[in-house]
């Protein structure tokens, strides 16, 4: 099962475990940290979630799923205008994010 399935299927935990272990052997990749961040969100670890979606986006600034993430994660800490200004901007780099993000069911 892919891990943004498992983090959707109630299995965030095991979502959460297939990013480390691929971090561990390719920790520069972005979209496994982005990963990794979304499993974070399904938890409720919003700081975390932060932490690597900030990481992801050092890996690659144009990388519109972790600026959406991140945008996720500063609402649910409460940083409402820095949620709208992530959200503003990744939809600039992808028009769709929002829309790809919900049909894979990475939005929690």
């Amino acid at each position: 099962m892919p891990i943004s399935r498992r983090a959707t299927a109630g299995r965030a935990t095991e979502a959460l475990a297939d990013c480390d272990r691929l971090l561990s052997l390719a920790p520069d990749v972005p979209a496994y940290v982005d990963s990794r961040g979304f499993a974070y969100l399904r938890l409720g670890e919003a700081e975390r979630a932060l932490a690597d979606f900030d990481r992801a986006l050092q890996l690659d600034p144009k990388i519109a799923s972790a600026l959406f993430g991140r945008s996720l994660a500063k609402r649910q800490m409460g940083d409402g205008m820095g949620a709208e200004g992530d959200a503003a901007t990744a939809r600039e780099i992808d028009a769709r994010v929002e829309t790809r993000l919900r049909k894979e069911d990475m939005i929690p």
